[in-house]
């Protein structure tokens, strides 16, 4: 017991050796529970934009985080919750192992050791907190030698209770629970334990339904063959010898249980153990990655699976063996842990260094309470993890950093998780017109991959995001030093800027277009950043008796690409018959570069009847 209280400090090492453990979903639940405490902050604009929502699940997080910040500073709020979470887990773990034996301590250990894993970095944090409750749920079952009414009540509360933290884990925990009671021998009154199982198992049953009716389009994902090889970093993650090592005791403890199984010498509650951790292994790696509702919802199996076949590992055994044996064993496990320890703390460190730029510019002196919009043109800090060899693959730790731009400085930001009542703990108010557009989060994707990307795909990708931010209060760019040049030659003012951030507010280089002729057809006009060919604003004017000029008011500073059309056929496209500037290519297209002193650019037509 004092070398797990001792464990349970070390655990918290890689969580209070930075003052942010960067992930990849956390800011996101992070300024989602914020709100709760600070929704009516005067000046901010919260108030504008969202109201309070009180979700059937997904609750787990914003419990703690929400009590534990209206007495600290947001940042120690959430080192405090993740320790919370993370000693649940390990002690959950350390539960159920000294559940199934009482001197089964030494596998208990290692549940410490696998905390923090691929689920927390990727910033499932009432995932991982709903689960770790679920080994106590299981532990506690085990423990029942004789069933009464008490004790089901207890069990159906505990479950209620894991599944308002998160589901995922109460479903987990249920099916265990049935596999338990299924294969317990006939006089142990299977179907009163199964009967009672549904009874208390309906409010768990009826918060899933709920959130089953939120479900949304699934992403694609890894095909068969790619989750399987990646399916041990998707439960513990690092590097090889760590998830090698974990892969290989689950591997060696599922192997146990299945031979005690077949050849009948296993206990009813080790092959219920056994049952549930080949169903979870075999569903995280056949079910798809993303699942209608649910991101990432096949690798939510595999931390159970995992974790179930490790627990079944008879390492009380070993205890049993000589005084050097225990030793030796005690030894290797020591070092293993010792190094599990330290690369997970030099891992806070890296990440927090990698976006030691972006933290800094959450502290900048600025204030805001309007529309925001963040390009995070460096989402995976170089870390590339959508590579086979990652070592945390998916987490991008900066790809939802825009919203702790708006808990520390208020505003609204897109991509915010906001539009699902069953899941979120705040939903955006009624009525769209006070956001501004936003592209598809998933553009800046070829920027990240493992591959070099071409500088010019690069900046069609930079000047598209951008030709978005003339409609928001500012924009916060995260990239590299050229992306912020283009940036601020854009005609973006810059607020505050670092190395890899700038904070800047458009004001442009506002120009005219003067059509030079009076025109017996419609006008289509189009104008977008070069080298980006999607349009940022398009304009139909009426036929004219005269000169027409047009405001190109929100134009940014350097080259745009214009498209004029008389629109002889009405058809909304340049065909044979209509008309086009005379100094435009055969699709109508030309180019202007255009400078902070006002201009006016002039077009002829020529073509048009």
């Amino acid at each position: 017991m004092l070398a797990a209280v001792l464990l349970s400090l070390v655990l918290l090492l890689p969580i209070w050796v930075v003052d942010y453990l960067p992930t990849h979903d956390g800011p996101q639940h992070i300024f989602g529970a914020y709100l709760y405490n600070h929704l009516h902050d005067a000046g901010a604009g919260y108030d504008h934009y969202f109201r309070h929502n009180i979700p059937i699940t997904n609750l787990g997080f914003p419990v703690f985080f929400t009590l534990f910040e209206r007495v600290l500073p947001w940042k120690s709020a959430l080192a405090l919750t993740l320790s919370v979470i993370v000693l649940i887990w390990s002690w959950g773990f350390f539960a159920l192992c000294r559940a199934l034996h009482p001197r089964r301590w030494l596998i208990g250990m290692l549940g410490f050791a696998t905390a923090l894993q691929w689920a927390m970095y990727m910033g499932m944090f009432s995932f991982v907190l709903s689960t770790g409750i679920g080994f106590f749920v299981i532990a506690y079952a085990i423990r029942r030698e004789q069933w009464h009414r008490r004790d089901y009540l207890n069990l159906g509360g505990l479950l209620t209770l894991q599944a308002l933290a998160h589901i995922f884990g109460a479903m987990t925990s249920g099916v265990t629970l049935g596999c338990a009671f299924l294969i317990a021998p006939p006089d142990a009154k299977r179907w009163r334990h199964l009967g009672w199982l549904l009874l208390v198992s309906l409010p768990t049953l009826a918060i899933a339904v709920m959130a089953r009716g939120a479900a949304t389009p699934a992403a694609s994902g890894p095909n068969l063959g790619e989750r399987l090889l990646l399916a041990p970093a998707l439960i513990f993650a690092g590097p090889g010898w760590r998830c090698g090592v974990f892969a290989a005791l689950a591997a060696a403890g599922l192997g146990r249980g299945l031979w005690a199984v077949l050849n009948k010498r296993a206990k009813p509650i080790e092959g219920a153990l056994t049952l549930a951790s080949a169903l979870f292994l075999l569903a995280g790696i056949l079910l798809p990655t993303h699942m209608p509702g649910w991101d990432y919802a096949g690798p939510r199996f595999l931390p159970s699976g995992a974790l179930f076949a490790l627990a079944l590992l008879p390492s009380e055994r070993l205890i049993d063996q000589s005084l050097n044996v225990r030793r030796t064993v005690t030894g290797v496990v020591a070092i293993f842990l010792a190094a599990n320890f330290s690369w997970q703390t030099l891992y806070s460190c890296d990440l927090w260094q990698r976006c030691a730029d972006g933290l800094a510019a959450l502290a900048a002196p600025v204030k805001r309470s309007g529309n925001r919009f963040p390009i995070i043109l460096n989402p995976d800090v170089g870390l590339h993890p959508q590579s086979s060899s990652a070592l945390v693959p998916f987490a991008l730790p900066l790809r939802n950093f825009g919203a702790l731009f708006a808990l520390e400085q208020g505003g609204h930001v897109p991509y915010f998780f906001a539009g699902i009542a069953a899941l979120h703990p705040h939903l955006r108010v009624e009525g769209d017109e006070q956001l501004a557009p936003a592209p598809s989060q998933f553009l800046v994707a070829p920027l990240y991959g493992p591959h070099p990307v071409d500088p010019r795909e690069r900046s069609m990708i930079l000047n598209y995001m951008l030709s978005y931010g003339v409609n928001y209060e500012d924009v916060v760019v995260s990239g590299t030093a050229d992306d912020l040049v283009t940036t601020l030659g854009r005609g973006f003012v810059s607020d505050y800027q670092n190395d890899s951030v700038v904070i800047a507010r458009f004001k442009g280089c506002p120009a005219k277009l003067r059509i030079e002729q009076a025109l017996p057809h419609p006008l289509l006009i189009s104008f977008g950043w070069f080298p980006s060919m999607e349009p940022s604003a398009e304009v139909r004017l009426p036929a004219s008796q005269g000169a027409v000029t047009v405001d190109l008011a929100q134009a940014p500073c350097g080259t745009i690409w214009l498209r004029v059309i008389a629109d002889a056929d009405n058809s909304g496209t340049l065909t044979p018959g209509d008309g086009s500037c005379a100094r435009a290519a055969p699709d109508g297209i030309f180019l202007a570069a255009l400078q902070s002193q006002p201009q006016v650019i002039n077009c002829i037509v020529r073509g048009s009847p």
